[in-house]
C-alpha cells in the first residue's frame, strides 16, 4: 500500500486489518513521513524516483518477488517507477486519486509542482510549512468514532 502526502502508513489503519486475513499486507512510511526516519535533504534527494528505489529495496529486503500494488495519491508516481523498472514483479494493480501522465496535472498545479519540484528552496517551501506540522497533519484525519 503506497499511500499519498501528506499521509503516512496511518491512514490505511482499519483497510490493512480488513484485509489481513486474506493477503500478507504491507504500508511502508515513506521516509520523512509518519513515524520513519528524515533523512537529510542534503544527503538524500527527496523525489518520486530516489523514494521508489528506496521503497523497492524494501520489498526485496522483505523478501517479495511478486507482489500487488494499492497506489493513492503520490503512491502513484512511487509505484509507476518500481513498476516500470521490475513490470514481472507485480501481479495486480489498484489505482485511487493518482495520476499516471503528466497532463494529469492541471494548471491549477503549477505553483505547487514549481514550488516543490522545479525551484525547491527554503523559500518555495515556506509556504508550504503549515501543512507539514503536527496540527496541519493531525487536521486531515478527524477523530475516530469509536462503536459503542
Amino acid at each position: 500500500m503506497l499511500h499519498g502526502w501528506p499521509s503516512s502508513s496511518h491512514q490505511y489503519r482499519d483497510l490493512i486489518v480488513a484485509l489481513a486475513p486474506r493477503f500478507h499486507v504491507i504500508a511502508p512510511d515513506y521516509q520523512g513521513f509518519g513515524n520513519s526516519d528524515r533523512p537529510d535533504p542534503a544527503t538524500y534527494h527527496y523525489s518520486f524516483g530516489a523514494i521508489s528505489v528506496t521503497m523497492e529495496k524494501f520489498l526485496a529486503a522483505k523478501g517479495f518477488e511478486h507482489y500487488g500494488l494499492f497506489m493513492q495519491d503520490y503512491g502513484g508516481p512511487v509505484g509507476f517507477r518500481i513498476i516500470g523498472r521490475n513490470p514481472q514483479a507485480l501481479d495486480w494493480l489498484i489505482i485511487q486519486n493518482t495520476n499516471a501522465y503528466e497532463s494529469g496535472f492541471t494548471p491549477a498545479w503549477d505553483a505547487f509542482r514549481k514550488a516543490l519540484w522545479v525551484n525547491r528552496s527554503a523559500e518555495t517551501e515556506a509556504p508550504l510549512g503549515a501543512s507539514n506540522t503536527h496540527d496541519g497533519i493531525k487536521g486531515v484525519y478527524p477523530a475516530r468514532r469509536r462503536s459503542p
